[in-house]
């Protein structure tokens, strides 16, 4: 019996779990079906499958290497996207809510506006990506590579940025309060009056940093590295 076999109704919707790599769906009729986190990479369809747009564009993600791809607008919500490649793609106003992209090369790509809230970025390749007005908050960012990135009028309310690479970054007047930043790297980022109010900075990195004027109150400050930071006019918790 193959995975694809198992198949649950919940309320008027049926979810797919556990397909197996190189399952062979032709002629399938999965209309109305939910799949979201499905594994489609190496699922085989054909002319005959029957299968929403949404999921239609998932598989050919996962399945079909094209450079820059346009997805600007696109519902990608709650999409099983691990380890893609969408490097340079045009993004622009698309829905990655929730969705999985770990350790997935986005390096500049366009995603201003999208929506990312929630989705699971860990280890992802976000080098100069276009990040403008993007809603990150809730995203897993821990381990992310994030060399270039423009992070201008970004939300990252509730973000986990444990252990990611923000070397150089401009972060002038961002808002990062609570989030958490311990073991990350952000050396020589500029952070001029950044809020970084209750922030997690245990053991970062924010050696010759421009930190003039940032809110540090309620911040965790264990084991921080602040050799050659520029604290001018910086508010020190208590």
């Amino acid at each position: 019996m193959t995975h694809y076999s198992l198949l649950i109704t919940h309320y008027s919707s049926i979810f797919i779990y556990n397909y197996s790599t190189g399952h062979d769906i032709s002629g399938a009729n999965l209309e109305n079906v939910d799949l979201s986190w499905a594994e489609l990479k190496g699922v085989k369809l054909s002319q005959t499958t029957i299968l929403e747009l949404k999921w239609l564009t998932v598989w050919q993600i996962v399945n079909e290497k094209i450079q820059q791809r346009n997805l600007e607008g696109n519902d990608l919500s709650h999409a099983q996207l691990n380890n893609v490649d969408l490097s340079r793609a045009n993004l622009c106003n698309a829905n990655l809510s929730a969705a999985n992209l770990r350790v997935a090369q986005l390096w500049d790509a366009n995603l201003e506006n999208a929506n990312l809230c929630n989705a699971n970025l860990s280890g992802v390749n976000l080098s100069h990506a276009n990040l403008t007005g993007a809603n990150l908050s809730g995203t897993d960012l821990s381990r992310a590579h994030l060399w270039g990135v423009i992070l201008s009028d970004t939300i990252l309310t509730g973000a986990n940025l444990m252990g990611s690479d923000l070397w150089g970054v401009d972060l002038d007047g961002i808002n990062l309060s609570g989030v958490n930043l311990s073991y990350a790297d952000l050396s020589y980022t500029n952070l001029k009056d950044a809020d970084l109010s209750g922030a997690n900075l245990s053991r970062t990195n924010l050696s010759y940093a421009n930190l003039s004027g940032v809110n540090l109150r309620d911040a965790n400050l264990s084991g921080i590295n602040l050799s050659n930071a520029n604290l001018d006019n910086c508010i020190l918790p208590d």
